[in-house]
């Protein structure tokens, strides 16, 4: 019988006796803006905190060595343990960089990190080390110490390396630079980057990280067995949710048979509303918009922590009851018919339909703070169009959403603390337009974008364009959903005759015209198949009898293609500027 031994450790600890390989079967780091971005945020989150408290940080599966080798293999945990060694890495570097000698605090803070917690590639002795994707990278960029002579050496460190790096280095080099990015934001004084409060940051941060941070490690004898509990933990069962615990201790909370009802009609309502058992991410978004930010790993303490009188517990759960309705109608995928209409007006819902189309969720927040003040419709409609182009130059420039979150949260509280929708759309147009998605930023990203790999993205923004410009207001109800409309190619990815579209220096040339937001328009309607690769005369007019030529369409955008004589790269370059000038009036 396998040996099973589950292990408690705090990260201190574990580091100091570690030694593990991440096999090279085992996917490359993987974690994005989002998932580091949680997690500083629950590292600062928790660095506030009592010296006694604990954030438990999952668990990790090894298979101890049977072949004399004493290293363990990881079976689960690897995203973690690579986050941890990164942040260390960075924290390391940042100590490194403000030492003025090894002597002083920072110094021996630096090389405590090498000797203890990631280890030195010279002397073989690292904590973690990876096989395949990423191996040499994880070694050389992240665990292997540099000595530095200021902070801007370190924050140039990773950028000089991401060009031309496998993808699973690439993700390793945006983590330590997102980190690295938040520890010097959080010791920003004025405008200059504060050294003392730099080393003080960092050094609390690590700390947290050691003492309060703790993971489970469940340490099996051979490899199948490890198997089938990584399985199970990640695949078998049901855990329990926040909104599952949450409930536990409001239900707790009642003390007499009339408040358990009204909690559990209250609960029930909502689950019938949105038609699920798990109100977690609801409960989140609701939150979000009354109180300080929560991710979902740390939603349950602060609510338990702010509602502890019954009466507090019964009006959140009120809240929860309430608004379940409207949250189903605004997170379905398509509100068009919505009678939040009558509330927050067609054009509010119609920008709804087009953030949902995208899968965007941060405005969530602020939309239920909007019900909940009953702000009127001219004002929601204000608040909504600046959302959208808010949220939609995000995803232009590829950004990540954990501050868009927080933004959209921050704003929502304050809205319902000030009841005034002004204050909030000239903050959030400060916040974000001016500060990170001005005009000029968005104009040089669309005139790059290869739309090539985001389809739904060019729908969206065709649409958002055909609805607006054509009709003076947002008219969702014309082209109603990517899933009815067709992205189509002006000049065809495979032309029947290539010589027709005009000369192009090469075929990289050509390709970027071709998935150029000028190339692109939307079809919808008649089928238009046989003529997908046909030329641009063709096109224009159509298979007779057919209507199903460009000058046959109902989407104007379409339609207007009858205007150009022919097509090559220099209309396609004057009908991207065109567009570009629309959506930016947006």
């Amino acid at each position: 019988m396998a040996k099973f031994h589950p292990e408690r450790f705090s990260i201190k600890n574990y580091l100091d006796d570690l030694r593990a390989t991440i096999p090279d079967y085992q996917r490359g780091y993987s974690w994005e803006q989002d998932q580091v971005g949680d997690f500083m945020d629950d590292l600062i989150d928790e660095n506030r905190r009592s010296t006694g408290s604990e954030y438990f940080f999952g668990p990790v599966v090894v298979v101890d060595s049977s072949d004399g080798d004493e290293r363990k293999q990881v079976i689960d945990g690897q995203q973690r343990l690579t986050t941890i060694t990164i942040f260390l890495a960075v924290c390391r570097d940042i100590f490194s960089a403000i030492s003025q000698g090894i002597a002083d605090s920072e110094g021996r803070n630096a090389n405590r990190i090498i000797t203890d917690y990631i280890g030195s590639p010279d002397e073989d002795d690292l904590r973690l080390t990876q096989k395949g994707q990423g191996e040499k990278f994880f070694r050389t960029e992240i665990q292997t110490p540099r000595n530095f002579k200021g902070l801007d050496e370190v924050s140039q460190k990773r950028d000089t390396r991401k060009s031309g790096t496998k993808p699973a280095q690439n993700v390793m080099a945006h983590a330590y630079n997102q980190m690295l990015s938040r520890l010097l934001e959080l010791a920003t004084v004025g405008d200059e980057v504060s050294d003392k409060a730099l080393s003080q940051i960092t050094k609390d941060l690590m700390t947290t990280l050691l003492t309060h941070f703790f993971i489970i490690e469940i340490s099996i004898s051979n490899s199948e067995n490890a198997f089938q509990i990584f399985q199970t933990l990640n695949a078998r069962g049901k855990d329990l949710t926040s909104a599952d615990l949450i409930k536990s201790n409001f239900f707790g909370a009642a003390t007499t048979a009339a408040q358990s009802e009204q909690l559990k009609r209250c609960w029930q309502t909502a689950q019938t509303n949105l038609q699920t058992e798990d109100l977690t991410d609801y409960i989140r978004y609701l939150w979000n918009s009354q109180a300080s930010f929560a991710t979902k790993r740390n939603l349950y303490r602060k609510v338990i922590n702010k509602f502890t009188a019954i009466d507090d517990i019964l009006a959140f759960t009120h809240d929860i009851e309430t608004f379940s309705s409207a949250f189903s109608q605004i997170s379905d995928i398509n509100p068009v018919e919505s009678e939040l209409a009558d509330q927050i007006g067609k054009t509010s819902i119609a920008i709804i339909t087009e953030l949902n189309a995208l899968n965007f969720h941060a405005y969530y927040p602020l939309v239920l703070a909007l019900l909940k003040l009953d702000i009127a419709e001219a004002e929601c409609v204000k608040i909504m169009r600046l959302v959208r182009q808010i949220l939609f130059r995000n995803k232009i420039l590829n950004g990540g959403t954990n501050w868009l979150e927080k933004l959209m949260a921050n704003e929502a509280v304050r809205l319902i603390e000030t009841k005034d929708p002004a204050t909030i759309h000239r903050e959030l147009a400060k916040k974000a337009i001016e500060g990170k998605l001005d005009d000029g930023t968005i104009k040089d990203a669309l005139q790059r974008f290869d739309f090539s790999e985001d389809e739904r993205l060019a729908k969206s923004l065709l649409r958002m364009v055909e609805n607006h410009d054509y009709n003076g207001k947002e008219r969702g109800v014309v082209l109603p959903s990517n899933s009815e409309i067709h992205l189509e190619h002006i000049m065809p990815r495979k032309p029947l005759n290539l010589e027709a579209w005009g000369s192009f220096r090469d075929e990289e040339e050509r390709q970027r015209h071709l998935w150029s937001i000028g190339n692109l328009t939307l079809w919808y309607g008649v089928d238009n198949s046989t003529l997908k690769n046909a030329d641009f005369r063709k096109k224009k007019a159509g298979e007779p009898g057919k209507n199903n030529g460009y000058q046959d369409s109902t989407v104007h955008l379409t339609q207007d293609l009858t205007q150009f004589d022919a097509w090559n790269r220099d209309t396609i370059d004057v009908r991207k500027t065109q567009l570009i000038d629309s959506i930016l009036s947006l």
